[in-house]
Formats: C-alpha cells, sequence, structure tokens
C-alpha cells in the first residue's frame, strides 16, 4: 500500500470510528480509486498532475467538513459540477445515512459517477445530468436541500448563484475554494441569493506548509431564493454577482 493510501486509511479509522467504519469506507474509495485511474485514460477526470495525490489532494481534501454532518441523521446534499465526484460521490461513500445528488451536466463524467455508484454498492447517491440553473428553476429541486456543496466549479459568486437556489432556508452552502479568491467581497452576492457567510475553514492536508491555501466557506441560507435567481444558463459566470 503506497504512503498517500496508508496515510488516508488512517484518516478514515479516526474520521469514521461508527457505520460505515473505516474498512468498509476503505473498500468504496479503494474502487473508486481505480476506477479514476481507469477512466482517466478515456477522459479528463483529474490532471496527470495529481493522478498520484488522489488520496489526499481530492479525496482527503473532499472529507474534510465530515465534522459539520456529526450526528445528523439524514438529509440531502446537492454537490453541483461534480466531475468526478468530489466533494460529493466521496462525501457519500463516508456518509450513508445522508442522501446525495451529483449534479453533472457532462454525458460521459455521468457514466463515470454511475459506474463507481454500481462498482461501490453506494445505494444513497443519485446523478442527475442537468444543469444548475435548470434545476434551480425546477420546484423538485428549488429551496429542498439541506446542503449544497461546490469544489472548482466556478468563482465563488458564481458558484453561490448556481447552488444556493437548490438549498432550503436554515440549509447550508458549502464552498471549496482557494483562501484568496474568499478574500473577495461577498455581501452583494449573500443579500441578493439570501444567505450569510457562517465560517470559513481553512484547509490543511499532508504535505501542506505554511498558511491554508484553500478553505471550506459555509453559508447559511436565510430565506428562499428571489425569484430573479438563478439566471438562465451562463450568466452566473459570464456577469457573475456584485
Amino acid at each position: 500500500m503506497a504512503g498517500d493510501e496508508e496515510s488516508f486509511v488512517r484518516f478514515l479509522e479516526e474520521a469514521l470510528p461508527t457505520a460505515p467504519g473505516p474498512d468498509e469506507a476503505a473498500r468504496k474509495f479503494k474502487a473508486y480509486h481505480r476506477a479514476i485511474l481507469e477512466w482517466n485514460r478515456k477522459i479528463n477526470l483529474v490532471s496527470e498532475g495529481d493522478l498520484n495525490r488522489i488520496w489526499d489532494r481530492h479525496f482527503r481534501d473532499s472529507l474534510a467538513p465530515l465534522a459539520i454532518f456529526a450526528g445528523l441523521g439524514g438529509g440531502r446534499l446537492a454537490d453541483v459540477g461534480s466531475g468526478a465526484g468530489f466533494p460529493g460521490l466521496a462525501l457519500a461513500l463516508a456518509l450513508p445515512d445522508l442522501e446525495f445528488f451529483l449534479v453533472e451536466s457532462n454525458r460521459k463524467r455521468s457514466a463515470f459517477l454511475e459506474e463507481v455508484i454500481k462498482k461501490t454498492g453506494a445505494g444513497n447517491v443519485k446523478v442527475v445530468r442537468e444543469r444548475a440553473e435548470t434545476l434551480g428553476r425546477d420546484p423538485d429541486f428549488r429551496d429542498r436541500f439541506d446542503f449544497g456543496s461546490a469544489r472548482a466549479l466556478a468563482k465563488p459568486a458564481a458558484a453561490l448563484e448556481m447552488v444556493s437556489p437548490l438549498v432550503r432556508p436554515g440549509g447550508r452552502v458549502l464552498l471549496w475554494a482557494g483562501t484568496k479568491d474568499l478574500e473577495e467581497d461577498l455581501k452583494g452576492v449573500c443579500a441578493a441569493l439570501r444567505i450569510r457567510k457562517a465560517e470559513t475553514r481553512p484547509v490543511l492536508l499532508p504535505g501542506d506548509d505554511g498558511p491554508a491555501r484553500r478553505a471550506i466557506a459555509v453559508f447559511e441560507k436565510i430565506g428562499p431564493t428571489p425569484g430573479d435567481y438563478p439566471r438562465r444558463i451562463g450568466m452566473a459566470r459570464k456577469r457573475p454577482l456584485d
């Protein structure tokens, strides 16, 4: 077992003392890892430079907010722009009591996610092949989720517009981003989307030196999504709220 894999398994032993338990979780993550290596030959899931750092840079980073979910008996999370499954699929493998919806519009990446779900036997996760802006206008998805998440989706303002409409009032949005990106003023964005920034959790991974360069920002939904949002597909990125 490689060093990064051993370190990740030890992390699981500490983070998941109860269900699903570290052994079962490790089995699923190993199957997930194998699938990434296999599919990455056909489609771009992770960069070539990251192939040797999947355990830490992607799996462990995705599980950084596990403490937020401690003690929850259930709940629903929508992960927008899941791509290779970070963070949504990784969280689903570690948190079987929660229900996960992986929002990924790309056909090939959606097929990859379906394959990993099949290989791991994860029964608490579904793939939704649709654009977040479309789901944000769908009554079956709008203001329906306890949590929303995004990692490497877009700059914070754009990501918040795509994710927050899916989250119910009182729910939370988890946004993975660089610490410099999170320094930008998001007060106007938060006011427009009826959310507030609750906390920022720095993320330090094995091998990181100095102050954290990445963090998870947690936003609380304080009211129903205003009717103007989300805007039509592409607008959040093209003309971010300010």
